[in-house]
């Protein structure tokens, strides 16, 4: 069985009250190094003869206008990529008269609106309907895909295995990566991998998140075990750093190698087909899911080592990783003391 690899790149402004929110910056990834963004994603794509998905987060079109995101559609759609949905809520209380987080603290009527008027801005730009959706941060429920279904589209792809913000989506562990029909759309979700066997903590299959050690692990094991689909998800500003100072924006070199070393490697494995989301009919996923029947879910594992590796490499990006890397060594040292202590409190006689 043929294992289709997707790349699904949220594509988006991350607003935060800073000159660097801006598409320039978050979506062409523009920097004093050059630009590392949807262009860039799409050019080493290209080098393969492969193309992505972008979910397109339209609901800021009343800050950065309709030229922009028209060019923002024309820009992927030249390269071959494939626009989809993409909801953010966060900025929508000029519109909706709510501040909220996610999608799915709205009611099924509301995320039918919501989604109804993204897809006819996506129409509008692209000339075509979109046929999936990812809601922003994961936060999707029941009722996002009974709305996704009522308008029209044929599937979402909001829910990754211990993200709670799409807890009520939740299935079994070994189930967490298979395409799944609920309430009337098909559900594909984020690939999520175990990290250590026996334990169910998950790392999302995403290039920032992963080493591309663990990257071409899991998509090996996802190959050799007949894993239908992998969804890697990425961001439109993946490869710069984020910074309140256009000045300071960088390319972040790490990134763009991983992401270059993936593709040439994972050109060279067989039964491993890049494809997109729109590529994924309604006859397509139907007979994705008859012949995964006859399949076991591939266990996908990230393996100590690997995972071990990434933790203590990227240690600086938060609290968690120096907690888990020094542990050991705080552990050692209250045990060499507890030891120690007795022995020259007390000296032998």
């Amino acid at each position: 069985m043929t294992t289709r690899l997707i790349f699904s790149i949220d594509t988006e402004v991350s607003v935060r009250g800073n000159e660097c929110d801006a598409p320039d910056v978050q979506i062409y990834g523009q920097c004093r190094d050059g630009e590392f963004g949807i262009n860039f994603i799409a050019n080493e794509l290209s080098r393969f003869g492969w193309q992505a998905t972008y979910f397109l987060h339209v609901y800021d079109v009343h800050l950065w206008g309709e030229e922009t995101y028209q060019k923002i559609c024309d820009d992927i759609q030249t390269h071959g990529g494939d626009v989809q949905l993409h909801t953010h809520v966060e900025n929508l209380s000029q519109i909706t008269g709510r501040q909220l987080d996610h999608i799915s603290q709205y009611s099924l009527k509301e995320q039918r609106d919501l989604l109804r008027q993204g897809i006819e801005n996506i129409k509008r730009w692209t000339g075509r309907k979109p046929l999936w959706h990812r809601a922003g941060n994961l936060g999707a429920n029941r009722d996002t895909l009974r709305a996704c279904a009522a308008e029209g589209l044929i599937g979402d792809s909001s829910y990754a295995y211990g993200w709670n913000n799409c807890s009520e989506l939740e299935r079994g562990f070994l189930n967490r990566n298979r395409l799944e029909r609920q309430n009337g759309a098909w559900e594909l979700p984020v690939t999520t991998a175990q990290c250590v066997t026996g334990l169910k903590m998950v790392r999302h299959f995403d290039i920032n998140a992963c080493s591309l050690e663990e990257l071409k692990s899991v998509t090996k094991q996802a190959v050799d075990e007949g894993e239908p689909y992998l969804v890697m998800l990425m961001h439109s500003f993946s490869f710069i750093t984020r910074a309140a100072d256009p000045a300071d924006v960088r390319a972040r070199n790490e990134e763009i190698e991983k992401l270059k070393a993936f593709l040439t490697w994972a050109a060279t494995i067989d039964g491993l087909e890049v494809t997109t989301f729109s590529e994924l009919t309604d006859d397509v996923l139907k007979q994705s899911e008859i012949e995964s029947r006859n399949t076991q879910p591939a266990k996908l594992i990230t393996g100590v080592v690997p995972t071990g590796r990434r933790v203590w490499r990227y240690r600086h990006r938060s609290r968690k990783s120096q907690l888990v890397c020094y542990a050991p060594f705080v552990l050692l040292a209250a045990v060499a003391l507890a030891f120690l202590i007795p022995q020259f409190a007390f000296p032998p006689c």
